[in-house]
């Protein structure tokens, strides 16, 4: 069965490849490295224009930064969880309490994603306030330094309980980092709260493409196959590809494949198209900047899947054709056959 990869949140740092599949070319941006609920930014316009003549410009790859172990990653996303928790603001009169065992506070305000690598650390507090002056003095004052990323809206339990969510930045060591606080109302005055601080610390090796089943090695000269029935992935003859999708240099061309998904003609080849020079150096820029850490463990979910994938065909001066194989609508995975970047991140 073919596999594809999707977080129930978090952001499809793989868009910018993605993006090939609808346009067939064009010109791409790398996306960064947003916190919980970000936004990606979109593509660049798609280019139709033919390959110059001129030469293509290497592509301007950030220079390999020292990779964290997991061990330190880890550490890392444990200080930023605590930190979090020092930024929320209280109001006058309030202190922390034990866990106060009511089951209406058993999980954090607004969830968190469902990966081994969270990090979440929780405090109780009483505050002497009602549950909507509570509510009103968050929305006054939000922890120091967060965006606000969702609340409750509603419910059978909007009197006694409300729910609100901060995100903060992510980092290199890792993701969907913010504050959670769950209201729980326990009188007229006084509303007890659940606190999370919490971060999902990121494994910094690469994923490894181990998907089992048929694969694919296309050329530009042998172009696209007429199916991609039972494929799982590509392969790419040569030295491994296992510290990056793609080799250095400059590819000078290539070939897009793009096929149907169960729907429609199951499996077929949807569109063929030949990329330039300045479409293939776009991949390879974008694809080189793509961060290869990821989150261990998580509960992946995509209801859109439908089988519908690509291959990428880039074409290198030595003659080396390599593939990358996307999966598609919202899985957004991308592999070379060694490793795989998914949209954990």
């Amino acid at each position: 069965m073919r596999r594809g990869w999707t977080t129930v949140v978090g952001s499809t740092v793989v868009a910018v490849l993605v993006a090939v599949l609808a346009a067939g070319c064009g010109t791409l941006r790398p996306a960064g490295s947003p916190g919980l609920g970000a936004p990606l930014g979109a593509p660049a316009a798609p280019v139709s224009t033919p390959a110059p003549t001129a030469p293509v410009t290497t592509p301007s790859v950030p220079s390999p930064a020292v990779r964290l172990t997991a061990a330190e990653a880890e550490t890392a996303a444990r200080a930023e969880a605590e930190r979090l928790l020092t930024t929320v603001v209280w109001p006058h009169g309030s202190g922390r309490v034990d866990d106060p065992g009511r089951p209406e506070l058993s999980g954090p305000g607004m969830g968190v994603p469902y990966t081994s690598s969270l990090i979440d650390i929780t405090q109780y507090w009483t505050v002497p306030l009602s549950l909507d002056d509570t509510m009103t003095w968050f929305a006054d004052n939000p922890p120091t330094g967060l965006t606000w990323s969702g609340a409750t809206t509603g419910g059978t339990d909007w009197d006694t309980q409300r729910d609100v969510s901060w995100a903060a930045p992510g980092s290199p060591s890792w993701t969907w980092a913010g504050v959670g606080v769950r209201a729980l109302a326990t009188g007229t005055a006084t509303t007890v709260i659940r606190v999370d601080g919490v971060a999902t610390w990121l494994n910094p090796v690469p994923r490894v493409d181990d998907a089992a089943g048929p694969r694919l090695h296309v050329t530009v000269a042998s172009g696209c196959p007429a199916s991609d029935k039972d494929i799982v992935g590509v392969t790419n003859p040569g030295p491994p590809l296992t510290d990056a999708l793609l080799p250095p240099g400059t590819p000078v061309g290539g070939l897009r494949c793009a096929y149907e998904g169960v729907n429609g003609h199951p499996y077929q080849l949807k569109t063929t198209t030949v990329l330039s020079a300045v479409d293939a150096a776009a991949i390879a820029t974008a694809a080189a900047q793509l961060p290869l850490s990821h989150v261990d463990g998580g509960i992946y979910n995509c209801p859109m899947i439908d089988g519908s994938a690509a291959v990428i065909v880039l074409v290198y001066p030595d003659g080396r054709n390599v593939n990358l194989w996307l999966n598609q609508p919202c899985s957004a995975a991308v592999a070379n056959g060694y490793i795989t970047v998914d949209g954990t991140v």
